[in-house]
Formats: structure tokens, C-alpha cells, sequence
């Protein structure tokens, strides 16, 4: 069965179609005027009825009347019993009655559409509905008559009139019922579809939760990775640096080592120790005592991707006093934004981040030691890291001064204060298998021995004479540290002096130097004093040995002329120098 809003433009739709009839039978009766009515004063009335009728209906069609079916149905019946009037009164006399019979046959099929079309019995009962205009109006036509043959007529046209309207609306109505059926059928598909695109839709928008909270996981993931890599470099560079710190004992060794490392392993630009200039003895110089040939007017020594000019400029700023006041804490100071209006010459370095701590060994200041990189904030969130490694540092410094300090005490002769003879051998242990760039040095090397120390012995007492050694080894150590060459007590009364990398002319004169202010110093010891003299033996190499390591015996030799000669006297490899 239709519904009511379908009902409602099924109606619209058949009055709108009844409009062309209309305007039909308009121009009809018109045509029928001007023929003085040819057709009969009856025939032209009906058609003039069946006009209001039709008007009736096209005024009402677009109002708010038709969307009462009650009113359409009751309007279908008005129809319906003006037709059947008609049926009637012509009695099936000519061919105008088969016209109504027609007109009412299509309005009853029309008034079918608001029944239940696929239930036969509410066919039979439309039937029954539309058959009362009908047999009213036979009824009261029969009884007007008074005859049978018109009653009998009727009935029969009454019963071939619904044999034909109930099989054109049960064809209808099957068809209708396949057409519902197949619409339901589609309903059913695209309710099925819908559900299954709703599910997947839903699917789809847990499945791109999933791949959200994935991505997020994923990026959380990879965040923790990155950290646990910087963890493990940082963990594993902090276990290398101890590990090294454990077996180094030398802190310009470990300096190095640590500022290579410090760029290779973490990536930073340039790191390095700036020495800062100190009025009282500087560690360095305690350094230089154990290592001779150790330069101490290196102020600084960077490692990594800068220019020279930089780092003095790096020197003069970060060793300021204003700057050394920011370190005073004794934690890292970090910048992880430079101003470039505070510090210009970074600009050029493209240097946006630095670290700087102050290093103090043997509770002097060494320096301050500075980590620079071009990136900003690359100390954010490892400041702890970076102050750790500094702080290990130090104490790795400080634990190799110490041992050097210990182990200087194990090179030097306990009275003199000079190198053992046992270091000068281990030195000139290299010499014997050296490379092709070794044996570029220049080795020099001058043996000095106390005259007649004997004799002096003997007169003064061993006592003097250890006071004869010391004062001679005080003047051999002073002056040879001042031109940055080292001082051995080779035996008894025997002394070498080590130059490496010096002119002859130099070698001549710290040599001559040596020999005057041993010969002017007058040693005394309680009410005791004497004026002692030294001979001599100078040997170079290449100039006068063949071999680096021959130095010193043929020093050795050289002094045993002067010895020889008459004492006193340098002797250059054979040739005497009268001093």
C-alpha cells in the first residue's frame, strides 16, 4: 500500500493529467454553443457537469485539501457518482454510455491506489466501494423503469465492469508487490551496505587510531632510542676516559688524549686546555722538570676545526679575570646561546654553544678547558654529562701530577735533584732503533767532572763533598733549565748535559757558562769554604758522531782528555777549549 505523502502526489499527479481533458472538453462545449447545441441540450449538460467536476478538482489541487486523503477519497466518490448518473440515464443507448462507462471504470482503478493491492480481499472490498455509486443509481433507475431487462443489464455490466477492475488492480497489485519486493530487497542490500561501510568506516577510523597512537609510540620510540645511543656514547666515552685515565701518568698526555676523543666520539667542533698566565710557579714548570723538552711558553693548545687567530682571541677572553670569576663555583659554565655582540670573534667560527670549566691541579689553576660547537643549545640536557667528563679530567690531571711528582722523585738523585743516570740511558734507549725521522734530531750531549774531588774528600770530609756536589749540580740544573735542556748525575762526580735540537754555537756557550760559574762559586760548609774547577767533554751529532746514541761516550771521551791535559778544560771531541 502507498504511503499517505505518496497517495498525496499520486492525486496531484492524476489531476494534473485530468488538465488537458479539461481544457478538451472546455473548447468542446464552446464549439457546441456556437452550433446552437447539436449535440442535445442533455449530452451538452453532462459534459458541462463533468467540467465543474474536473474544475472542482484543479482548484483544490494546489491547496492544503489534498493532503487529507479522507477528502481525496470523498472527492473520487463525488466522481464516481456523477458518472454512474450518467451510465444510468442513457440507459446503454448509445455510444456516450460507454464514455462514462469508461470515465468511471479509470476513476475507480484510481481510487484503487489507496487500498492494499496485494490483498485480495481488500481488492474485493475497493470493489464493493466503488460499486455503490453504481448500484445506487441502478437501483433507483430500475425502479424508475420498471423493467427488468435494464436491471439485468446492469448487473451484468456491473459484474463484468469489477471482473475487469479486480484483475487490472491484482495485476497491479502484484506488480506493485514485486516492485516493493524489489525494492526492499535493494533497501536490504544498501542497509547491509551501509552497516558494512559503517563498520568499516569504523574499522577504518580505529585503524587510524592505531596508526596515530603507532606514529606516537614510534616517535616516542625513537625519541628514548636517541637517548639511550646518547646515554650509551656518553657512558661508553666516560669508561674509555677512565680506563685511559687509569694507565696515562702524563696530563699533557691525558689533555691530548681527551680533547681528540672528546671531538671524535661527540662531535663537537674544537676542545682544548687554555693555560692561564700565574705570577707564582705554574704546574707546568713542575711539568718541565720531569719532562725537559715540554714547552712552556705554549699558552694554549686547541684541538679540532679553528683557525689560530681564534683561539688567542679564545686565550685572552675565557682567562680573564672577569671570565676565571664565572668559574669560581667550580661547576661548567655553559652557554648554549652565544651573543656574537658579547663574543664577536665566534662569529666567523660559526660558534653558537660553548662549555668552560676551570682545572685545577695540585690546587693551582692549569687553565680553563673549553668545548665549542656550531650548534645552538648542543649542550641542553647533557650539561650534567659535559660537567661529569670535566670534572673527571681534573681528577685525571691531578692523579697523573701526582704520579709524576712520585715518579720524579724515582728519576732524580735523591741528593742532587738531577735526572739518574738510569733515565738518561732509557732516554737514549730511542736513539739505538731510531726511524728515519728521529735520526733528523740534532743530540748534543756535555760531561762535566768535579778536579781533584778526591782530594777534597779527604781534606773536608765526605760531608763537604756532598755540599761540592750539590752546589755543582744546583748550577748544571739552573742554567740548563733556563736554555730547556736537562741535567744527569752519570756517577759519583761525573755530570751529562742533554741538548736536543740546539746549535753548536748554543751547546759552546751554556757549556762555557756552566764551567765559569762552577769555577767562581765559592763553597762553604760551616767555617769550611773552597773554589772548585770542572773538566769538560763536548760531543755532537752529526757533526762529530756517527750515531745519535754515541753521544754521550764520546762526550765521555772527550772530557777524559781534558782530564788528561791537564785539567780544567773543554774538549770538543779531541779540540781543547782553555777556559
Amino acid at each position: 500500500m502507498y504511503k499517505k505523502e505518496e497517495i498525496i502526489q499520486l492525486q496531484k499527479d492524476f489531476a494534473k493529467r485530468h488538465f488537458p481533458a479539461l481544457i478538451l472538453l472546455i473548447v468542446y462545449l464552446l464549439v457546441e454553443t456556437f452550433n446552437s447545441f447539436s449535440i442535445g441540450a442533455p449530452a451538452f449538460i453532462r459534459t458541462a457537469i463533468i467540467c465543474v467536476v474536473l474544475i472542482v478538482e484543479q482548484a483544490f489541487r494546489p491547496s492544503d485539501f489534498l493532503k487529507n486523503t479522507k477528502f481525496i477519497f470523498a472527492l473520487k466518490m463525488v466522481q464516481l457518482f456523477v458518472f454512474a448518473v450518467f451510465v444510468m440515464h442513457d440507459g446503454y443507448k448509445n455510444y456516450e454510455c460507454a464514455i462514462y462507462v469508461l470515465m468511471y471504470l479509470c476513476v475507480a482503478l484510481e481510487s484503487g491506489i489507496y487500498f492494499d493491492l496485494t490483498d485480495k480481499g481488500i481488492i474485493f472490498l475497493h470493489g464493493l466501494i466503488v460499486d455503490i455509486p453504481i448500484v445506487v443509481m441502478g437501483v433507483v433507475y430500475a425502479i424508475k423503469d420498471v423493467s427488468i431487462t435494464y436491471v439485468i443489464t446492469s448487473i451484468v455490466m456491473l459484474a463484468a465492469f469489477d471482473i475487469a477492475m479486480s484483475a487490472v488492480l491484482e495485476h497491479i497489485g502484484k506488480r506493485y508487490e514485486k516492485f516493493e519486493n524489489a525494492v526492499l530487497a535493494k533497501e536490504r542490500i544498501i542497509d547491509k551496505a551501509m552497516d558494512n561501510n559503517k563498520e568499516i568506516i569504523e574499522k577504518q577510523e580505529k585503524l587510524y587510531y592505531v596508526n596515530e597512537q603507532l606514529g606516537l609510540k614510534r616517535i616516542e620510540l625513537e625519541s628514548a632510542n636517541r637517548k639511550i645511543n646518547a646515554n650509551n656514547l656518553e657512558v661508553s666515552f666516560q669508561n674509555e676516559m677512565l680506563h685511559f685515565f687509569t694507565e696515562a701518568f702524563d696530563m699533557v698526555k691525558i689533555d691530548e688524549f681527551f680533547s681528540k676523543q672528546l671531538i671524535s666520539s661527540m662531535d663537537v667542533k674544537c676542545a682544548g686546555l687554555l693555560k692561564i698566565s700565574e705570577t707564582e710557579k705554574s704546574i707546568y714548570e713542575d711539568y718541565k722538570r720531569s719532562n725537559p723538552l715540554y714547552d712552556t711558553d705554549v699558552k694554549y693548545k686547541m684541538y679540532g676545526d679553528i683557525n689560530d687567530d681564534t683561539c688567542k682571541l679564545l686565550l685572552e677572553t675565557f682567562t680573564s679575570d672577569a671570565f676565571i670569576e664565572r668559574l669560581s663555583d667550580g661547576h661548567t659554565y655553559i652557554c648554549n646561546n652565544v651573543k656574537h655582540s658579547e663574543y664577536s670573534f665566534l662569529k666567523n667560527e660559526h660558534i653558537f654553544s660553548f662549555a668552560a670549566r676551570l682545572i685545577l691541579v695540585d690546587g693551582r689553576r692549569a687553565g680553563v678547558y673549553v668545548i665549542c660547537d656550531n650548534e645552538p643549545e648542543f649542550f641542553m640536557q647533557r650539561d650534567t654529562f659535559f660537567d661529569n667528563i670535566l670534572s673527571e679530567l681534573q681528577v685525571g690531571m691531578n692523579n697523573a701530577f701526582l704520579y709524576m711528582q712520585f715518579e720524579n722523585l724515582a728519576k732524580r738523585d735523591g741528593l742532587t735533584g738531577l735526572y739518574n743516570r738510569r733515565i738518561l740511558n732509557k732516554f737514549m734507549e730511542k736513539y739505538r732503533h731510531a726511524d728515519d725521522e728521529l735520526k733528523k734530531e740534532r743530540v748534543a750531549a756535555a760531561m762535566f767532572d768535579i778536579d781533584n774531588f778526591k782530594s777534597i774528600n779527604d781534606t773536608y770530609g765526605h760531608l763537604f763533598g756532598d755540599a761540592v756536589i750539590v752546589a755543582v749540580s744546583a748550577i748544571i740544573r739552573k742554567i740548563s733549565e733556563e736554555h730547556g735542556c736537562a741535567g744527569y748525575r752519570y756517577g759519583g762526580e761525573e755530570f751529562v748535559i742533554l741538548f736536543i735540537n740546539k746549535d753548536s754555537d748554543e751547546v759552546i756557550q751554556v757549556v762555557e757558562q756552566i764551567h765559569r760559574e762552577i769555577r767562581e762559586k765559592n763553597i762553604t760548609l760551616g767555617e769550611q769554604s773552597v773554589y772548585i774547577n770542572t773538566s769538560a767533554g763536548v760531543s755532537f751529532y752529526p757533526e762529530q758522531s756517527t750515531e745519535q746514541s754515541s753521544v754521550i761516550d764520546n762526550a765521555d771521551r772527550a772530557m777524559y782528555i781534558s782530564k788528561t791535559t791537564g785539567k780544567g778544560k773543554i774538549t770538543i771531541d779531541g779540540k781543547h777549549r782553555d777556559v
